[in-house]
């Protein structure tokens, strides 16, 4: 499923997805006594479309109509409207008038009335407005009603992927990480704002006083209208986690990414990500605390061992002695030796007591891990028993491997530290 809406009456719930086939699907439930004693969810219909679907949303009721909840979808080149006649769903496109091939993005509409009292106090509320944004950076009006194009207006550079409609503001979000608030004329933008990369989701307050932004790299922003201020509220990371150390001092804690980051977070507090670390293009693997001073090592996929300064965000120490993804780091005891370890099988000891840095490479170790990783690969092979080979025989085999890897490791590992001497 990759899009869900549901009905402003609360009795409609719609979703878009794929089915057993890998066939894209739209459906439509009753969920009317979802909350009864003994609740029930009803299928009204499913129905297979071949028109792309990336969002979905209810047409907001015009004047209190008791008739069913209407559907519109945007997708490639495809905006739809979809009502339910005589149990089956139905639907209807929208000319786009020489705009083919452009992907729209989002939809919204003009809110309902947030009360009857509301309602009632404009009876000459203006037609429901509908606005559907495109890859081309383009912002479509479309009246859902009378299911026609009227204006197109060219806001963007780039995507609109995010859009909100507010009592008498619109908000755009585009790819380049800008956030736009304009009256509902278009004319010009009357607060702009940059996010932390590209914009994807927009929600205004009931009250339209305030927006929420969130972003693709992970981050929500709380804007104010009436400040203008835009209050970052959360960040996350966008990909694999792979390595989370805990500091030994404070409570805090650092996390690994393969979204190029290293984030620590302050378990207490009202801002949970404290500090940033960005190595563009980079999937850092491995991260430990120094045990006195306040610095994080950071081991990344291209080999490289960095060392960084919490408290003044910076880069003490650059290494690149490994071939391999740096898989581990380990502080001594005594703080004065900084060891990795990579997938090349070499393993590195840094002199991590030395001021100031960059702390001084101490020795390389060439293949100690592989060694211990040639001989794991033949316990696996061992574990495979061969046809012929008896359950005892391969037993006995794979325990005499184990012996062998376990008592030869050492001995070779202080062999090659001889060597380098």
């Amino acid at each position: 499923m990759h899009a869900l809406a549901l009905s402003h009456d609360g009795t409609r719930l719609a979703a878009v997805g794929k089915d057993h086939r890998a066939r894209q699907m739209l459906a439509l439930w009753d969920i009317s006594a979802a909350d009864a004693p003994v609740p029930a969810v009803e299928l009204v219909d499913a129905k297979v479309t071949l028109h792309h679907v990336r969002r979905l949303a209810f047409v907001p009721p015009a004047g209190g109509s008791a008739e069913e909840p209407q559907l519109a979808s945007c997708g490639f080149e495809s905006v739809r409207f979809w009502r339910v006649k005589r149990g089956k769903l139905h639907c209807c496109g929208l000319p786009l008038q020489h705009h083919e091939g452009e992907m729209l993005l989002d939809l919204a509409f003009d809110p309902p009335p947030a009360s009857p009292d509301e309602e009632a106090a404009a009876p000459d509320r203006p037609p429901v407005r509908m606005l559907v944004s495109s890859s081309g950076g383009k912002l479509f009006q479309v009246d859902p009603l009378a299911r026609r194009l009227e204006y197109v207006f060219a806001l963007h550079d780039g995507p609109i992927d995010a859009l909100a409609l507010g009592r008498g503001f619109a908000v755009t979000g585009g790819a380049d990480g800008k956030l736009c608030a304009w009256r509902l004329d278009f004319g010009a933008c009357w607060l702009e704002r940059e996010l932390e990369g590209p914009v994807v989701a927009l929600s205004p307050s009931p009250d339209g006083l305030k927006l929420l932004a969130g972003t693709r790299r992970g981050a929500v922003g709380l804007l104010d209208f009436a400040s203008g201020q835009l209050a970052p509220l959360l960040r996350a990371h966008t990909d694999f986690i792979c390595a989370v150390a805990s500091d030994p001092h404070n409570r805090e804690l650092a996390t690994a990414s393969c979204d190029g980051t290293v984030r620590v977070w302050e378990l207490d507090g009202a801002a949970p990500q404290l500090v940033e670390f960005e190595v563009p293009g980079g999937c850092a693997r491995s991260v430990a605390y120094h045990p006195a001073d306040y610095s994080l090592a950071c081991g990344f996929d291209d080999g490289t061992v960095r060392v960084f300064d919490i408290g003044s965000t910076s880069l003490l120490a650059e290494h690149r002695q490994h071939r391999g993804r740096v898989l581990a780091l380990a502080h001594a005891r005594g703080a004065r030796r900084l060891f990795s370890a990579a997938s090349d099988g070499s393993l590195v000891a840094y002199d991590s007591a030395h001021q100031p840095p960059p702390c001084p490479l101490a020795r390389v170790v060439e293949a100690a891990v592989a060694r211990l990783a040639e001989r794991m690969a033949r316990l696996e092979a061992s574990d495979r028993l061969p046809s012929h080979q008896t359950a005892q025989e391969g037993a006995a085999t794979a325990s005499q491997t184990r012996i062998e890897a376990a008592a030869s490791f050492p001995a070779e590992a202080a062999a090659s530290c001889s060597s380098q001497r």
